[in-house]
C-alpha cells in the first residue's frame, strides 16, 4: 500500500541503508524522497517493515517521449513483493509503460519478471595509451564544474542532441534538479567541454580523480575531433602514473582512437534492469525494420495480466498500429522474453535462436535496436 511520507520513514530508510538491509547510496535519497511515492507496511510499533520507494521520470523511446518509473531504494526488498503489485498497478492506471531498476538483489527482481536491458563500455588503458594525443589546435577545452554556466551551457547544449532523435531505446530525460543533485553528491565532479573553432560545443565529459586514477563517468561527442579533443585533454593533465577509466555507450568505437587496441582493457557490464508494465504501449513506440504486419503473443505475465494478449502490428501512413488480435501469432514469449528485445540489446532473430521467443527461425521482420546515449545511477 501507498504510505504517507513522513521524516519518521525517511530516517528509517536511512537507517536501514545505512545497514545494508537497502539498496540504494544515502546522500541522495532526500531528493529521491522528496520528488518519490513509498509503497509498504508498517508495524503495530508503527516500523516500517518493508518499502520500495519509486519515482517517476520523463525518457525517451525512440519517437515517443513517455514517462518512466523507476525503482530507487528499498527496505527489506525480499518482503515486498506485494509492494510491486500495487506499484504495477498504479502505473498501468498511469500509462507509465516500463520500470528500471538497479542490479541488486537479481534474483528477486527476476522473480517480478524484471531482466537485464541497459549494459555499458568500461574502457580501462594507462598514460602511455594517450600520452601522444593532442586537443586539435581548431578549438579548445574549458574545465570547470556544473555551476560554471559557460561550461554548463556547452554541455546542456549537447546533451539535448540525441534526446531529439529517433534512437534512444530507454533514455532518461534529466529534470533539472538531477543535475544539480549530481553535482551536490560529487562536489569534487568535474566538467570538461571541447569548443570548436566557431565556437561551438562538440563533446563534453563528467570526470572525477581518485588517487593516481582518472574516472570519466559521461562522455559524449557529436564528432570524432570531438572525442579526439577529450582524450587528448586527459593525456594533457594526466602523468605517467596515471590510470584512466572511461564509461561508454556499449556501440561506442573509443578504441578506434587507439593506434593499439591490445593497450586498452574493454569490459561490457550490466547497468540496469527493466520490466514492461504496458507491452501494447511500448511495442507501438516500436520501429520495425520493415512495415510489413505480424502477429506477437505474450504469455505468462502473472502480475501484469492486461499483457497477456495476442497483439497486431500493422501500419497507418508509416505509424505502427497495435490492436489486440485473435489471429495466430507470429513470434510468441514471455514478458521478460519482450523485454529483452523491445527495451534491451536482444535482437528478435538471437531471442529466438537463444529459444526465448517461439516463431519462425529466421524472422521476415525485426525491431531497429537503437541507443542508449546516457546512463544514469538512480
Amino acid at each position: 500500500m501507498k504510505l504517507e511520507k513522513t521524516d519518521r520513514i525517511l530516517k528509517q530508510f536511512s537507517s536501514n541503508i545505512e545497514k545494508g538491509k537497502g539498496i540504494g547510496s544515502d546522500p541522495n535519497l532526500k531528493s529521491f524522497y522528496h520528488y518519490g511515492e513509498v509503497y509498504g507496511d508498517i508495524d503495530e510499533n508503527d516500523k516500517v517493515k518493508h518499502a520500495i520507494l519509486l519515482n517517476i521520470f520523463d525518457s525517451r523511446v525512440f519517437t515517443e517521449r513517455t514517462k518512466m518509473a523507476v525503482l530507487s531504494r528499498a527496505i527489506n526488498v525480499e518482503e515486498c513483493k506485494s509492494d510491486i503489485k500495487d506499484i504495477f498497478n498504479e502505473l498501468h492506471d498511469k500509462e507509465i509503460p516500463y520500470v528500471n531498476i538497479h542490479t541488486e538483489h537479481e534474483e528477486f527482481f527476476e522473480k517480478q519478471d524484471f531482466v537485464h536491458t541497459v549494459y555499458r563500455k568500461k574502457y580501462e588503458f594507462n598514460f602511455d595509451a594517450i600520452k601522444d594525443k593532442k586537443i586539435p589546435i581548431s578549438g579548445k577545452v574549458k574545465c570547470g564544474y556544473w555551476s560554471d554556466l559557460i561550461i554548463q551551457n556547452g554541455a546542456a547544449q549537447l546533451y539535448e542532441v540525441p534526446l531529439h532523435s529517433n534512437i534512444e531505446r530507454n533514455t532518461m530525460n534529466r529534470p533539472y534538479w538531477w543535475w544539480n543533485l549530481v553535482q551536490r553528491i560529487h562536489p569534487n565532479r568535474k566538467l570538461a567541454v571541447f569548443f570548436g573553432k566557431i565556437g561551438l560545443p562538440q563533446s563534453y565529459m563528467f570526470f572525477r580523480q581518485k588517487g593516481d586514477t582518472i574516472v570519466v563517468e559521461e562522455m559524449f561527442a557529436t564528432s570524432g575531433e570531438g572525442l579526439q579533443s577529450l582524450l587528448g585533454y586527459l593525456a594533457q593533465i594526466g602523468t605517467p602514473q596515471t590510470k584512466y577509466r572511461i564509461f561508454m555507450p556499449v556501440e561506442s568505437r573509443l578504441e578506434d582512437f587507439f593506434s593499439e587496441e591490445e593497450e586498452l582493457s574493454i569490459e561490457v557490464i550490466p547497468h540496469l534492469m527493466s520490466r514492461i508494465i504496458d507491452f501494447e504501449k511500448i511495442l507501438s513506440f516500436m520501429t520495425p525494420i520493415y512495415q510489413k504486419s505480424f502477429v506477437v503473443e505474450v504469455t505468462d505475465d502473472n502480475i501484469c495480466p492486461w499483457n497477456n494478449n495476442k497483439w497486431k502490428v500493422d501500419f497507418d501512413d508509416k505509424k505502427v498500429k497495435v490492436i489486440k488480435t485473435t489471429e495466430k501469432p507470429d513470434y510468441s514469449g514471455s514478458i521478460s522474453a519482450w523485454t529483452k528485445v523491445l527495451i534491451g540489446e536482444l535482437s528478435l532473430e538471437k531471442a529466438i535462436k537463444y529459444g526465448e521467443i517461439r516463431g519462425k527461425k529466421h524472422p521476415d521482420n525485426d525491431f531497429v535496436k537503437g541507443t542508449i546515449s546516457f546512463y544514469e545511477n538512480y
